[in-house]
């Protein structure tokens, strides 16, 4: 019923019981008795031998209120509510307060249902009042949870969430990764780097896809007399005592590997501090580019390394965009561009240089 003050015009009609049903995952018996509800409501009614239709009158939304919906995550080793999720919701907030709209934000303990499945059966309406909120913006982990949550809140306002790899059509903004690390090896190609090691950044399969994929189409790009192997090396956290770890471990492969690409700002941290502490200069000896999640917090590294940065708070005017228009139109919900990200030149990379004391002989690595 809540997404009848949305999403159907007044008049239309609903599709077909069967259709509706399977998309509740709901038994036909069950479907009756809620449209029986609603048409006593006088939310539809019923055309004989036509189906069931909208009511010209049914009430419609009149509120300027966007909730933002943050999964809170208290009792890990980071709140999910950081520095990246901070600077969207800026990005939010400015983009919809300067088109008059309201912002609530509501923190949702991941706790509150211990298995995926449960999230699906959360009768939300007890949680938040939707009566006034015209949009949402919805920042959840990624996974079988996350769409269990996105799912069940599309029902009750047009809604925008983070990129987790889902179907395209849901309403959803995109950081393109792929930019910044496609870039980032090209450049290590450029300076004559063909054995680079990729550090990870944990388990976080949309972003690692992306990343992926630019590595390969780097590869596939190099100029006459260029070449690109590249070895992942994947981090069982995301610190600084990991970054270190993962740096003796890229010295100590015997592939000659003469360059990082490393894809969060403490693993880079950790693994720049090794390098000194084993005399590895940078970028004489080793050249290494770090991805930052935010250029404007105060950083441990050298102010001129090279680096990756993402404008998250220009993804969180991209996510207040597309939710405006989905609420202009909520059949339109295409996902809108990628925002890009960029790398910064620094001092921290520098063309290969043989004789180097990075590892020495080649053996097998991975394209």
């Amino acid at each position: 019923g809540a997404r009848l003050a949305w999403y159907y015009r007044p008049g239309e009609r609903l599709p077909a019981e069967a259709a509706l049903a399977e998309h509740y995952q709901v038994s036909r018996p069950t479907l009756r008795k809620a449209l029986a509800e609603l048409e006593k409501a006088g939310h539809i009614y019923a055309r004989k031998g036509a189906g069931w239709y909208v009511a010209e009158d049914v009430p419609r939304r009149v509120g300027r209120t966007i909730a933002v919906i943050c999964e809170d995550v208290p009792s890990e080793s980071f709140w999910f509510i950081g520095p990246r999720q901070t600077r969207q919701v800026m990005g939010v907030r400015r983009a919809l307060s300067a088109a008059g709209y309201d912002l609530t934000i509501h923190l949702i303990s991941h706790r509150m249902r211990e298995r995926v499945g449960d999230w699906a059966r959360v009768c939300w309406p007890d949680l938040l009042d939707f009566r006034n909120v015209c949009g949402l913006v919805v920042f959840w982990r990624f996974g079988h949870r996350h769409l269990h949550v996105v799912d069940a809140l599309r029902e009750f306002a047009p809604l925008v969430s983070q990129s987790a790899g889902t179907d395209t059509g849901r309403g959803e903004a995109q950081l393109d990764v792929a930019t910044g690390v496609f870039d980032s090896m090209t450049h290590l190609m450029g300076l004559g780097h063909h054995r680079v090691a990729y550090v990870g950044s944990g388990p976080h399969p949309p972003m690692n896809q992306q990343r992926d994929t630019a590595i390969r189409l780097a590869a596939q790009s190099a100029r006459e007399g260029q070449s690109l192997r590249c070895r992942r090396f994947e981090p069982g956290e995301v610190s600084e005592a990991e970054g270190a770890r993962l740096a003796d471990a890229v010295l100590d492969a015997d592939e000659s590997i003469s360059a990082a690409h490393v894809a969060a700002r403490p693993l880079g941290e950790g693994f720049h501090k090794r390098l000194l502490e084993r005399g590895v200069r940078v970028p004489q000896d080793f050249s290494l580019v770090v991805e930052l999640e935010d250029s404007r917090e105060p950083q441990a590294m050298p102010a001129d390394v090279t680096r990756v940065e993402y404008d998250y708070e220009r993804l969180g005017e991209r996510y207040a965009e597309l939710l405006m228009k989905i609420i202009d139109d909520p059949r339109n919900l295409h996902n809108v561009d990628p925002v890009p990200t960029e790398l910064i030149e620094g001092t921290t990379t520098g063309p290969l240089r043989t004789g180097s004391k990075a590892v020495g002989s080649s053996r097998a690595a991975d394209a």
